[in-house]
């Protein structure tokens, strides 16, 4: 909790207005409404520690496994960024398969859900530029985290995710 508080006040010091609180959801391991109570525990506590103060406003959200079983859940959209249809993925560290790209063209489809990726340099072992940018080519989101960036061992294919124009967020950990 302290170093959600000092986060929050190295944010507001950066003029940040908003930021999104992504625990880590999945779905093997834990169900929706049992996540949703932790995380609303979670976020009471923090409000209540920062009451008073002018600090970044904190959305709600998550950071999702992905696997095929999210198709069958029900309540996905309480795992949703604060009231909206983006879902954040944390894709699986394993070789590319088109189970992904038919796992995210149904969630697109009949879940109404605008998936974005979570810290897409993670994945460039297991995928190539080409299967990224089939991914993104679905209108999925991809973000790059800012580590990436600064790491000399990721910074070169940090910025070909750029050049190529697949990556829409840029955020961290």
């Amino acid at each position: 909790l302290d170093r959600c508080v000092e986060i929050l006040k190295i944010l507001h010091k950066a003029k940040i207005k908003t930021v999104v609180a992504t625990p880590y959801f999945n779905s093997v391991d834990d169900n929706v409404p049992s996540f949703l109570a932790k995380r609303e525990k979670a976020l009471g506590l923090l409000s209540e520690r920062v009451k008073g103060q002018s600090l970044p406003r904190i959305i709600p959200g998550a950071e999702v496994l992905f696997t095929t079983s999210l198709l069958d859940i029900s309540d996905t959209t309480k795992l949703c960024v604060g009231n909206t249809n983006y879902i954040m993925l944390s894709l699986p560290y394993q070789e590319y398969s088109d189970m992904v790209l038919e796992t995210l063209q149904k969630l697109i489809i009949s879940k109404n859900l605008c998936p974005i990726i979570a810290h897409i340099e993670k994945y460039l072992e297991f995928y190539t530029m080409e299967q990224i940018e089939k991914i993104s080519s679905l209108g999925v989101i991809m973000q790059l985290s800012c580590d990436a960036i600064i790491n000399r061992s990721t910074r070169k294919s940090a910025l070909e995710l750029l050049t190529r124009n697949v990556v829409q967020i840029i955020g961290s950990n």
